[in-house]
């Protein structure tokens, strides 16, 4: 007698078939030659492994299902000895050959009314980096270089960038996806690692509204990076979007120090005020937040981060002092900028020393009847301001929401925001060992493209199976 576990693995296969997952995909690249395995039922295998947190590597899949009840989960006729890594790594050029943006926003399309169910989709997008080991050298292969130079590739360039796990040592290439509210990827797409989430944001968002229609309007949904002029323009007043403001920008500068009355949001963490405005000449809600546990997290460690902004200070300041000025109130004038550009320090006991100095300069002490000028230097004492720094202290916790939908009220905007954790979620799912995609050796990128779009197969069924599970359940 022979016992194979199903474990959850049933559950994965369901769900997989239940959205019609491997009938697509082959619909989509048809077999071609003799073999057993098709490209959906190869993708159908990798995400099961994916889920089945065994913390194998690819090349050991075939291993893996022989621990599994293969004929169940596959066809009556299916041996775990068919999914070789060979046939894993054809699957996964047929996939890089179809395009796999294109290929996932046609699977997204088929399966459509079951992801969305009808309800008006707030979409959130954000990119993450992965860095990889190796050489990953530049150089293409002749076909490659001959479809390049046609334009008809999409394969990416994986090399230096701004990573955001900090490793500046590695190469690394970016995934730029959208989910929504519910964590379902509507979008996924494969960009070389030098590329800036300024530019890659709001291309995704182009992409995915070009190609995938939607019943109800959608809410778009970003971090920072979103907000610059040209985006904000580029979608104008019909696209409705919902993005924290980044705090360099002066007029969020001055909503964030300013003195508001702010209105307590049910959730006792929150408190808000509401603000109308324009950005590149598009009517805008600014919503002022205050959140109490951002507050208490700055707070500790606020001694480092005036440290720090003193230090900063300190060398401009030094800079200031040392200037030659021709008279007194030059110099007086030059501090009082510097004091109203460093509005957390006050600087006290100014003394202008004169200073005598040759107008035609030359080695030597000057003659008796030499022209000369007298020139003047600062010299002060600098320390804090002790009303700007409680100040600054105060306004720790507050934070910027942005919106075009100028009816949106302070709460939903910042409940939705607060969605954004769900694609966040999916990049530590994604960047998990499950398939470890940034150790898997490679000669080709065009397979990492193609094994990421297997991974957010992944996270789809993953969420799909968590959204119907605990609907039913409810029910």
């Amino acid at each position: 007698m022979e016992i194979k576990r199903l474990d959850h693995h049933g559950l994965v296969a369901g769900a997989i078939d239940e959205l019609g997952l491997v009938k697509k995909i082959d619909q989509a690249i048809p077999k071609t030659k003799r073999h057993k395995v098709s490209v959906g039922e190869a993708v159908k295998a990798m995400i099961l492994i994916g889920l089945g947190y065994t913390d194998r590597p690819l090349y050991l899949v075939a291993e893996t299902l022989k621990n599994m009840s293969v004929e169940k989960l596959f066809k009556p006729e299916t041996k775990p000895e068919d999914f070789t890594d060979d046939v894993l790594g054809r699957s996964l050029d047929k996939i890089y050959e179809a395009d796999p943006t294109g290929l996932f926003i046609k699977l997204v399309n088929q399966m459509k009314p079951v992801i969305t169910q009808g309800e008006r989709q707030r979409l959130h997008f954000d990119t993450t980096t992965f860095s990889v080991f190796g050489e990953y050298d530049r150089a293409l292969s002749p076909r490659l270089q001959e479809e390049q130079a046609n334009e008809n590739t999409g394969i990416i360039t994986i090399e230096h960038g701004y990573p955001k796990n900090k490793r500046f040592d590695l190469k690394q290439f970016i995934l730029s996806l959208c989910t929504n509210q519910e964590g379902l990827p509507l979008l996924m797409e494969s960009i070389s690692g030098s590329q800036s989430d300024k530019k890659t944001i709001v291309e995704t968002m182009t992409k995915l509204r070009d190609n995938i229609s939607l019943e109800k309007a959608p809410l778009y949904i970003a971090d920072s990076a979103f907000y610059t002029r040209k985006n904000v323009k580029a979608m104008g007043r019909d696209n409705k979007f919902l993005t924290r403001a980044p705090g360099t920008l002066k007029v969020i500068k001055a909503l964030e120090q300013g003195e508001h009355t702010f209105e307590q949001s049910p959730n006792p963490n929150y408190r808000y005020c509401e603000k109308d405005g324009e950005y590149a000449a598009i009517p805008v809600k600014y919503i002022v937040v205050h959140s109490k546990e951002l507050q208490e997290t700055k707070e500790k460690s606020i001694e480092r981060r005036l440290k720090k902004e003193k230090g900063k200070a300190a060398k401009s300041f030094k800079k200031v002092c040392q200037q030659t000025y021709y008279c007194e109130a030059d110099a007086i004038e030059r501090l009082k900028k510097w004091e109203k550009d460093n509005k957390l320090f006050r600087v006290t006991d100014i003394v202008c020393m004169p200073q005598t100095i040759k107008k035609n300069p030359k080695r030597g002490r000057p003659s008796k009847t030499e022209a000369t000028r007298t020139v003047y230097h600062i010299e002060a004492t600098l320390g804090y301001d002790p009303e700007a720094v409680k100040q600054y202290t105060h306004n720790l916790g507050r934070f910027v929401l942005v919106t075009n939908d100028t009816d949106m009220s302070a709460e939903e905007a910042l409940t939705h925001y607060k969605e954004q954790s769900r694609v966040e979620r999916g990049f530590r799912f994604l960047k998990d060992n499950t398939l470890r995609i940034c150790q898997v050796p490679f000669k080709k990128t065009e397979r990492k493209q193609a094994l990421l779009m297997v991974m957010v197969l992944t996270l789809l069924i993953y969420n799909y199976l968590e959204r119907e599970l605990r609907h039913r359940i409810e029910t």
